[in-house]
């Protein structure tokens, strides 16, 4: 049963079988990160898949109508990974961060650390679509018509 509760950056999810829920998709993502970095490259089904998990992750830990008050943050310029680093990279970083963090302490925290993890989420994002505009433009325009899509239904 969710319990949220309202923190100095807003609301966050302090029920413990909510924040295991998250923490499987959370391990999910870091797992899909680590296999396309293996592979070579992400294929768009996963990144849809990864967008998709951190819209669950956004309902589950910050509010339930995350996707739909948050889904601009898919189609937006986001700011530059650091150079020398690639946006998949900080965005394992900030993920496994957030996963090896105990599901018992200060609601605080935990949303200083999603609010970490959502800024990368959402530069992973940008350097994605800046290579998908200029490789595939047609799976670009629908990258961008499944995001309001997912965004009008306002639930994952």
């Amino acid at each position: 049963m969710s319990s949220y509760v309202r923190t100095q950056e807003g609301m966050m999810n302090t029920d413990e079988s909510d924040q295991k829920a998250a923490i499987y998709f959370i391990n999910d993502m870091i797992w899909q990160i680590q296999a396309a970095e293996k592979a070579g490259g992400f294929e768009s089904r996963d990144v849809v898949g990864m967008m998709w998990k951190w819209m669950k992750i956004g309902c589950l830990l910050h509010k339930p109508q995350y996707a739909r008050e948050n889904f601009l943050m898919f189609i937006r310029k986001a700011d530059d990974p650091p150079a020398g680093k690639k946006a998949s990279q900080i965005l394992r970083s900030k993920l496994g961060r957030r996963a090896d963090y105990p599901t018992y302490s200060a609601a605080d925290l935990h949303l200083i650390i999603f609010k970490e993890c959502e800024k990368a989420m959402a530069t992973f994002i940008d350097q994605y679509r800046k290579i998908m505009k200029t490789r595939d433009p047609a799976t670009y325009e629908y990258f961008i018509g499944y995001v309001k899509r997912m965004a009008a239904l306002g639930s994952v």
